[in-house]
């Protein structure tokens, strides 16, 4: 008997439609991402770069005020009224810093790391798949979707780390590396993969749920524009048009951070507390410590705090990735 194979597009394309997509979501992302992370951490403050404007003008003052310490204490009441601000706030040049402290490791790092999700989705869903076919059900979806965010646990820890350091503190990426790495007193290799636990949780989850919600919405449309199609007499090739493919993934991008914004907000918690605390002082390695952070983080019920603003990027986001990386995808198909 005679067997019909499927041609399996090689992995490279795949991996180049997520890299575009991947960069893509970095540059629009990013500055809701820093927001987030100031939000579940409450460090807003601890940004130099919000700090620049209040730092420079009470350098000033205080410069002044020494320099007429041997006038009379009229002359220094006058200098240290005036010369005081009433308000420090950081210039709007300050402010776009802060928004992008770390955007270079995820700018560098974020498509070729999306390129790799994408990549290792596909080889694995076509691998789950009988005969090796873009088509597959929703639980071979779900697992590659799993396989996928397991491998970009994996290979994002350490980075997320740099970058979680630059976003709280505003430091330059040697100085994030080595605060995170090296200048700490505990081991540097042990480092590498601080809360790890809620980041790798968060990574497998989230990729069953973003790709299979993503699959799950687009097959729905499909289905009922089959149905459609049949119902009025016409037969032809339903294809999903790309206002409908972002509506898909903008109801992905909500639901799939709605599942995982708990072990994000818990991630960050235990950055900020390796990064504020120190490495060999902070609780941010172990799974008690995990448990002990989730139980204080209820308590406080600070559990969704940054989840309005996470939304808000959430869904335009996803909206505009997943299509990318979709026709992306299918134009390297076609040529």
């Amino acid at each position: 008997m005679a067997t019909t194979t499927t041609s399996t597009p090689p992995a490279w394309k795949s991996g180049a439609a997520g890299y575009t997509a991947g960069v893509t979501g970095v540059v629009l992302n990013y500055p809701l991402d820093s927001m987030k992370v100031w939000m579940q951490c409450g460090s807003a403050g601890a940004n130099r770069h919000l700090q620049g404007g209040a730092k420079k003008s009470q350098g000033r003052a205080i410069n002044r005020v020494a320099a007429t310490r041997t006038a009379s204490m009229s002359t220094v009441a006058f200098s240290s009224t005036v010369v005081e601000p009433k308000l420090h706030l950081p210039k709007i040049s300050g402010t776009i810093r802060a928004l992008y402290s770390g955007v270079s490791v995820p700018l560098v790092t974020g498509g070729l790391v999306r390129s790799i999700n994408f990549a290792t989705y596909d080889t694995t869903r076509r691998f789950l798949s009988s005969d090796g076919s873009a088509s597959s059900s929703l639980t071979h979806v779900a697992m590659a979707g799993a396989v996928s965010g397991n491998v970009g646990a994996i290979l994002t820890a350490p980075f997320t780390l740099v970058k979680t350091h630059q976003q709280i503190l505003g430091i330059g990426f040697r100085q994030a590396v080595s605060k995170s790495f090296i200048t700490s007193s505990s081991s540097k290799l042990s480092n590498l993969y601080v809360a790890f636990g809620p980041h790798w949780l968060s990574a497998t989850i989230g990729g069953a749920c973003y790709y299979t919600t993503y699959e799950a919405c687009k097959q729905s449309i499909l289905q009922f524009k089959t149905e459609q199609s049949a119902a009025s007499g016409k037969d032809h090739l339903v294809k999903l048009t790309i206002p409908e493919r972002m509506a898909s993934a903008a109801v992905t991008g909500i639901v799939n951070w709605s599942v995982i914004f708990p072990l994000d907000a818990l991630k960050n918690r235990m950055y900020h507390q390796h990064i504020i605390v120190g490495g060999s002082n902070s609780s941010s390695k172990s799974v008690l410590s995990s448990a002990q952070m989730a139980r204080q983080m209820i308590r406080e019920r600070s559990v969704y705090r940054g989840f309005a603003v996470t939304v808000l990027r959430a869904g335009p986001m996803a909206a505009l990735v997943l299509p990318i990386y979709d026709m992306a995808f299918q134009y390297l198909l076609d040529h």
